[in-house]
Formats: structure tokens, C-alpha cells, sequence
């Protein structure tokens, strides 16, 4: 603590030196002096320490971190570290007492005279404060460590491997838990096992749950890797039991559309264009929404659509463009100005151009009574249900819609459907109305 005082005209003052990325905030000085008022060194010391946890919050604040309980309280250790374990102790004290208790450190004053020291006044902070108390002073005193400081290390290597919308999602879910389980002390199996439950009680949905565990179980094998825990210890995420809600197992996945109700939607979308033409190309390919979006205008070759790049490796395949289709996709490449077959679409910060018109889509589909189970992916559904119900082979219909092979045979052996096959799949589909007419 001694670095940060300094003896002016026989009073000491708090000297904190400011970060450069937050200097503005500190009306562009490189350095804040604080008044102790005190010219005891000891009792300045106990002052100072609160001047000086008072302005790493401000920088924190500035940073976007406010509120951090596990920055601060690392700071805490490290002063607690280097100076008077007593004395920081009673600045601690008071300094929690401030933070977390009602009346703050007054109570613990004689006069206007700083209590001494008697080796108890941190448990009772502990015990007025709650859990935030707890955490706070578990961290400060060494007693804990946090999980916060090893996020960011964690996410940076999860984004050579994965896209960057999901380390983003991966972060905020490891954000959210350690605002549960701060400590890794916390992190046992009933720890998360009362995180489970308070997931199904807030109404997330069990796949939700267990995709976040997932992510989960990459952290505490990141933090094995870093030997913060024992590569012999069990993972509390393992084996962890997330329970079905009884109208989850009842509503079962996504349903299908019929036809007429696809047409329905189309008819709907009219004021929409790019929404309908969506639509429109959907219903006769059974393309993802992503794909369609990521389709460019030089991926419409003579007679069929090449789609690359998909979600899988089937899903990179070439399909036929139904009759009924022509008409529109000639449209859509001559009026494309930014290269894309579904021009001016808005991209999001991860480049996906299906997210708006995606939310677009939803608006209008609860509009006209749909619910949950009835998403854009309904559409791809109905096209697989139409080949079905047309005696279309599961193989061709696969490698039109971009499946997996159903069969090991077709899977590992077969070179593919012909061209020839998938188109007359193709001119299987049919809907009522103004979708079923030739564009």
C-alpha cells in the first residue's frame, strides 16, 4: 500500500496512477491524488485503501466492467499480499462494510476514531453482507479462487475452433453461471445441479440447458489444461441430469407445414418481397435459410442451383430449379446489385444475412396463428413430407434437401443421385394458389 501514499505538508495523500485506455474518464490525467486527512501513517494507509478501491471501480465502470466483484477483490489480495495482514484486514472490513452492509463502516468507529483490529470484525461483515459479502472476501483472503480471469483465455482459444457467433454465445453462457457459481470452489455437482434446476424454473428449454452444459464441460477441461484443477478430478458437468418439462416431451420438434398453408404464408408475404420471394425459393428446394441467403447469383448455373459452403458436407450439392422457379430466379439475378442472389439483405455483426428476414418471418407466421413448433424450417419439412408421400427414393430426396445418406450402403458407397433423379423430385412438389403457378 505504501506505493500509493504520499506526505504533503505533513498530511498524506492517496496517489493512484490511471490506466491509459481510461484517462478520459479521469479528465485526461495521468495521475489522482486523494487527501487521507490524516498525517498517521497507519491510519492514512487504512484510508487510502478505500480512495484507492473507490477509484479502480471508476475504472472499471469505464471499462464496462462495473460491478466486477472479482477484479476488485483480486486487487484486495494482491495489497493484502504485499502489506499488514491485520491492517489490511480492518481497511477490508470497512471497505466490504461500505459495499454490502446497510450503514456501512460506521458502525465499526469510536468517535471518528478507526476501531483496532481484533480479528473478527470480517467474519461479522461477512455474516450482515450476504453472499456477494462472501464471494468478495473468499477472493481477497485467498480463501477462492475466481473463474471470471479465465474466460477471456478460454473463449480466445474457442475461437480458432468454432465460428464466432458461438464463442459469443459460449462466453455469455459462462458469464451467466459464474454470476451463480463465481468461485471454483463452486463448482461442484450440486452446485450445478441447483443451476439445472434454476435454468428449468426461469422456463429454459432442456436442449438449451444441455447445450449450454456442453459448453461447460470445454471450460473445466480448459482449466484442467491450465492445472487450475486436477486432471484426475471428475467434472461436475458430467452425468448431470437435466429434466424434461412435462409440455416439452409432450410438443416433441418442429412440425410441418402442409401445402396449403405454405402457400398461405407466401400469399401473406406479398408486401414483403424479399420475405416472399424467400419463401418462394424455400418451397421448392427445401434449402435451409441460410443457405438460400448465402446463395450467390454465380451459384445459378443453367438449370439448377450449386450450393457450397452449408452447414454440413451434405450439404454441399446441386439442385434442380423447378419449373415454377425460373421465372423468379431470372429476376432476382438481374436485379442483384450486391453479387447475392437475394439482394439487399442486412447482414448481422457475425456475417448472417437470414437473421432479420428470419425475424421477419416469424412476425408473420404468429400473425396468422402459428406457434413455436412452426418455424422457417417447417417449410424445408414440408418439401421432405411432399417427397415422401410421391414415392420419392430417401436417397434422392436426401441429396436434394442435403441430408446425411440414411443407409450405410448409400452413405459410404454410392457416388450420388443423378442430376436426372433429383430434378424429377423436384417436379414433385406442388402447392395450391398463387405459389403453385408458374413465376
Amino acid at each position: 500500500m505504501a506505493t500509493h501514499l504520499r506526505l504533503q505538508r505533513n498530511v498524506w495523500f492517496a496517489r493512484f496512477r490511471v490506466p491509459a485506455d481510461v484517462q478520459d474518464a479521469f479528465e485526461g490525467k495521468t495521475e489522482v491524488y486523494r487527501t487521507t486527512g490524516a498525517s498517521d501513517k497507519a491510519l492514512a494507509k487504512l484510508r487510502a485503501a478505500k480512495i484507492v478501491a473507490d477509484l479502480k471501480a471508476k475504472v472499471m465502470e469505464a471499462r464496462g466492467r462495473a460491478g466486477s466483484i472479482e477484479a476488485e477483490a483480486l486487487w484486495w489480495r494482491e495489497q493484502i499480499r504485499q502489506d499488514d495482514v491485520g491492517v489490511m484486514h480492518d481497511a477490508l472490513a470497512r471497505h466490504v462494510a461500505d459495499r454490502y452492509v446497510r450503514g456501512g463502516h460506521q458502525r465499526f468507529n469510536r468517535v471518528g476514531v478507526l476501531a483496532p483490529y481484533d480479528g473478527n470484525e470480517l467474519a461479522a461483515i461477512v455474516d450482515l453482507g450476504g453472499p456477494k459479502a462472501a464471494t468478495f472476501v473468499a477472493i481477497a483472503t485467498g480463501k477462492a479462487s475466481p473463474l471470471a480471469p479465465f474466460i477471456a483465455a478460454h473463449i480466445a482459444k474457442r475461437r480458432d475452433a468454432v465460428e464466432e457467433k458461438t464463442a459469443d454465445m459460449e462466453k455469455s453462457d459462462l458469464e451467466k453461471l459464474i454470476d451463480v457459481l463465481p468461485t471454483l470452489d463452486k463448482l461442484t455437482r450440486s452446485g450445478v445441479a441447483d443451476w439445472v434446476q434454476g435454468q428449468i424454473d426461469a422456463g429454459l428449454k432442456p436442449d438449451a440447458i444441455k447445450r449450454k452444459l456442453s459448453g461447460f464441460r470445454r471450460f473445466w477441461e480448459f482449466l484442467q489444461g491450465r492445472g487450475e484443477v486436477s486432471k484426475d478430478a471428475s467434472s461436475p458437468f458430467e452425468k448431470v441430469k437435466v429434466p424434461e418439462r412435462a409440455k416439452d416431451a409432450a410438443r416433441g420438434s418442429y412440425l410441418s407445414f402442409s401445402p396449403a398453408e405454405v402457400a398461405r404464408l407466401y400469399g401473406a408475404a406479398k408486401k414483403d418481397r424479399q420475405l416472399a420471394d424467400l419463401i418462394m425459393l424455400a418451397s421448392y428446394t427445401g434449402a435451409r435459410i441460410e443457405e438460400l441467403c448465402a446463395l450467390s447469383a454465380s451459384a445459378v448455373l443453367q438449370n439448377t442451383f450449386r450450393i457450397t459452403d452449408a452447414k454440413t458436407e451434405a450439404g454441399n450439392r446441386e439442385v434442380p430449379i423447378h419449373d415454377n422457379l425460373k421465372g423468379l430466379v431470372k429476376r432476382l439475378v438481374k436485379e442483384s446489385k450486391d453479387g447475392f442472389l437475394l439482394s439487399g439483405l442486412t447482414v448481422n455483426k457475425y456475417g448472417d444475412r437470414s437473421n432479420a428476414v428470419g425475424k421477419r418471418f416469424g412476425y408473420l407466421k404468429k400473425a396468422y396463428g402459428f406457434g413455436e413448433r412452426h418455424v422457417f424450417h417447417s417449410i424445408r419439412k414440408c418439401v421432405v413430407t411432399q417427397f415422401d408421400r410421391a414415392d420419392v427414393l430417401e436417397n434422392v430426396a436426401a441429396d436434394v434437401v442435403g441430408h446425411d445418406k440414411p443407409r450405410i450402403t448409400y452413405g459410404l458407397y454410392s457416388g450420388g443421385s443423378s442430376l436426372a433423379q433429383r430434378r424429377a423430385a423436384v417436379a414433385a412438389l406442388s402447392y395450391p394458389g398463387a405459389l403453385g403457378k408458374v413465376s
